[in-house]
């Protein structure tokens, strides 16, 4: 059987190869398909697919530490004391809700790429440890290897940098692959952004090229991520069959979803959305839980 690391390190290392070179992601799966179609396969390997900021971790723990810090050393007490409701989905959101509003001041601290909170949020590991860890995703990771036999693959649009930080964070969030324990047959890969590639503004349809360049050579049965723009991508790449699962703050919030994509707060408690059907599962969320890890573990040849 064709060995995930190796399928996933051609790719990373093409797509790497050619970010410089290929501006359209799908001229890069032109490039990267025919060298994974090359290799001889015995039976296609099952695949679930986690992305890890605010999906396995959450991410706004770090954005408190990182404003505190940021407070203290800019003599600005609205951010030197902020709070953990005070973080919002973006850095120029959470300066509003603490009430920082002078322009100079809010591009200085959140310009993208290289605005103060910026970098040391996507650029600086030692503000990983910060990170609290989202219910149950620990658990819901080892259920489905242990149920479905699936490789896992931790798709994240971290900078490469930040490999060692991260497999350090996700074995402190005692996940599969990480903890210790052992996995016969179990493939663990962790997927980051090639060095070189800024994938700030199409990092969804980076992702989804990702996991589009799987396919023909591996099942790929269920994908968790919390971003509204990659949940989208990758549900056009999927079959139907296939659970594409949003983790949300508030899974009545289904504003800009597609059809076809669920929603949950997280694994363990018991509101379940479908924006397919517009319905609210008002069920306990191990009924829900059980029927996703059913539903991935019956995805088959498409």
């Amino acid at each position: 059987m064709k060995s995930l690391v190796l399928c996933l390190s051609v790719l990373a290392a093409a797509s790497s190869a050619s970010a410089g070179i290929l501006p359209e992601i799908k001229n890069e799966i032109e490039v990267v398909q025919p060298v994974l179609s090359a290799v001889p396969l015995e039976s296609k390997k099952r695949v679930v697919v986690f992305d890890i900021d605010d999906t396995l971790s959450i991410s706004a723990y770090r954005s408190k530490a990182i404003f505190r810090e940021i407070g203290k050393e800019r003599a600005i007490p609205q951010l030197e004391n902020i709070e953990i409701g005070q973080i919002g989905q973006t850095c120029r959101a959470t300066l509003d809700n603490a009430g920082v509003t002078e322009k100079p001041v809010v591009n200085s601290i959140c310009s993208m790429p290289n605005g103060i909170w910026a970098r040391r949020f996507f650029k600086d590991p030692k503000y990983l440890k910060f990170d609290g860890r989202v219910k149950g995703g620990a658990d819901m990771v080892q259920r489905l290897v242990q149920q479905t036999g699936a490789d896992v693959v931790f798709l994240t649009e971290r900078p490469e940098a930040l490999r060692e930080a991260t497999e350090h964070q996700l074995a402190r969030l005692a996940m599969p692959g990480f903890n210790g324990d052992k996995y016969p047959g179990v493939e663990f890969r962790v997927v980051m952004r090639p060095e070189g590639r800024d994938t700030e503004g199409d990092a969804a349809q980076w992702k989804a090229s990702v996991i589009e360049s799987m396919l023909g050579d591996f099942i790929v049965a269920g994908v968790f991520d919390d971003s509204i723009s990659a949940v989208n991508a990758i549900r056009r790449v999927l079959p139907s069959q296939v659970p594409v699962v949003r983790l949300a703050q508030n899974v009545n919030d289904t504003a800009g979803v597609d059809m076809g994509v669920e929603q949950i707060t997280d694994y363990t408690r018991n509101m379940v959305a479908d924006s397919q059907t517009g319905q609210m599962f008002a069920l306990p969320n191990k009924r829900y839980i059980n029927s996703l890890v059913t539903r991935i573990q019956q995805v088959d040849e498409y």
